[in-house]
């Protein structure tokens, strides 16, 4: 268990992937990932003129009003254009649990997706307390910005009722271009 926040294997199981999704091999490749040097866990994370925190952050420093640890980020992942095979970037939302070197192990959301009223807003649904959830090892570089997320209400029978999807707001973004198209699939990053 790395920082009581991510089991060692899935860890390995997500560093595994990046390496792969970065070298553009076959997920049935194997990978050097050069696990002799110990992996340190970072709580905060200067880049681009930000300060990126993490689930680390907010746990030892007892800050659980204030946000900051969800990011959006992207990941190249390959499709069939034009009769050729290209990398192109797609989204996704998740929890950053710590940072080491210049890489994000993240909680990624469950699915992703744009409003039914708008392809310009980004939806996301987190998993369940009780269901297994996914990790990735993402390059920092590749994180777009830091993110909050809005509870998705629905009107049912004359009533508001919560749902299990959420809008993402960005302070320092704006989702101006259609995301539809380019929403991340869970299983791009496995």
């Amino acid at each position: 268990m790395i920082e009581g926040l991510i089991p060692t294997e899935k860890f390995i199981k997500a560093l595994s992937a990046y390496k792969k999704r970065f070298l553009s091999v076959g997920k049935n490749a194997v990978t050097d990932l050069d696990l002799g040097k110990p992996v340190t866990p970072v709580a905060k994370l200067w880049s681009d003129g930000h300060i990126l925190t993490s689930s680390i952050f907010k746990e030892n420093s007892k800050a659980t009003t204030r946000g900051g640890e969800y990011v959006m980020f992207e990941s190249n992942v390959k499709k069939r254009l034009n009769h050729r095979i290209q990398s192109i970037p797609h989204w996704f939302v998740g929890k950053v649990l710590f940072y080491f070197d210049l890489y994000a192990v993240v909680e990624v959301m469950k699915a992703h997706r744009t409003a039914s009223h708008s392809n310009n807003i980004p939806l996301v649904q987190p998993f369940r307390d009780s269901e297994l959830k996914k990790f990735a090892v993402v390059d920092v570089a590749d994180i777009v910005s830091v993110v909050g997320s809005l509870q998705k209400t629905d009107l049912v029978n004359r009533r508001i009722e919560s749902s299990n999807w959420f809008y993402i707001i960005s302070p320092s973004t704006a989702f101006d271009e259609n995301m539809a198209s380019y929403s991340g699939q869970l299983g791009d990053l496995l």
